[in-house]
């Protein structure tokens, strides 16, 4: 969902520069693509390539507090990620709303 959000962040740029004529159209279509992706293979690697998770494979109870250090983390992440997303558009929510060009 936390990718969904990113990829339609610069496809609402891309849509509201295309109709106001300012800033790159490409640039943010190449970043809704391109941003996602790179997070969440960032995240893959991180968690499949982590030493703690490789470690605690054999006990039952370090993987349980592991995965749960892992998913309040990314809890964390996707809260702050959210909220910086949804305050950047509420200060530009009247030119975005209204495609007013300034």
């Amino acid at each position: 969902m936390v990718f969904d959000i990113i990829k339609g962040y610069y496809l609402g740029l891309a849509r509201h520069n295309k109709l106001t004529g300012n800033g790159s159209v490409g640039m943010n279509y190449a970043l809704a693509l391109v941003v996602p992706v790179l997070v969440h293979t960032l995240l893959d690697a991180f968690t499949a390539f982590n030493p703690a998770l490789q470690i605690a494979e054999e006990d039952v109870d370090a993987m349980a507090i592991v995965g749960l250090v892992l998913a309040l983390s990314m809890l964390v992440a996707a809260t702050v990620g959210q909220v910086i997303v949804l305050l950047r558009m509420k200060k530009n929510a009247q030119k975005y709303c209204g495609m007013e060009t300034r």
